[in-house]
């Protein structure tokens, strides 16, 4: 009687961690995945770095290279 109990209780377990090892859910997943891309197409284009920007950003970082530590 003890052993049935044992193994019905252990094939329930098992049965029921199947759920677990499933792995992960692909749709849900993609679908994120695809409401991340529509966000940032709604987002403002990224403009490209013009040389004033890269002049201004170059002069920030020698200045922060300059302060003391």
């Amino acid at each position: 009687m003890k052993t049935i109990l044992l193994t019905m209780a252990g094939a329930m377990a098992a049965a029921l961690s199947l759920a677990a090892m499933a792995g992960p859910d692909w749709s849900v997943i993609e679908k994120a995945r695809g409401a991340k891309q529509a966000q940032a197409q709604k987002a403002t284009p990224h403009q490209p770095m013009t040389m004033e920007d890269h002049a201004a950003m170059i002069k920030a970082c020698r200045e922060m290279m300059a302060q003391p530590k």
